[in-house]
């Protein structure tokens, strides 16, 4: 392998757009709420590897901008499903509710939840549905922008 792909993290991933910005409020809008992301192609998405190489995995992130209550947190759930052709959804992976956001006074948190996934048996294409749910019955807020970032090539890049 190459040193200067080894030390270039740009040259052996790739970023695609999981879905569109969400907002949830506690009790409310959005809270518990599926929002589910577009269909990803992933032989587009390795075009520009030797061969069409598929990404064997991905990175989900969750950014969020979160008011909480003392003691308070924001939780979310992820799936993964996959298709052959882009319409019929099969669920490939379901990740339980995890706390990616807590706040033991109060007060406004940042950060990313994030998910490590592995699509090596994964069909063509793949969309990402994460649901938030803030645990407070109201007041609390979440501003949420999905992140995705695709890996695991089995061939280093023709460019």
């Amino acid at each position: 392998m190459n040193i200067v792909v080894q030390k270039n993290i740009g040259a052996v991933v790739a970023f695609a757009r999981a879905g569109a910005a969400s907002t949830a409020t506690a009790g409310g809008t959005g809270d518990a709420t599926a929002v589910v992301g577009g269909w990803i192609d992933r032989e587009a998405i390795g075009a520009n590897y030797a061969g069409g190489s598929l990404p064997l995995s991905a990175a989900f992130g969750l950014a969020y901008t979160a008011t909480l209550a003392a003691g308070k947190s924001l939780s979310a759930a992820l799936l993964v499903e996959d298709s052959a052709d882009g319409s019929t959804p099969n669920t490939y992976l379901s990740v339980p509710a995890a706390v990616i956001a807590s706040s033991a006074a109060g007060g406004t948190v940042t950060g990313v939840g994030n998910f490590s996934v592995q699509l090596g048996s994964a069909r063509r294409y793949v969309r990402f549905t994460w649901t938030p749910d803030l645990n407070a019955t109201s007041v609390d807020t979440a501003s949420l922008f999905p992140m995705l970032v695709f890996g695991g090539f089995d061939r280093l890049p023709t460019a």
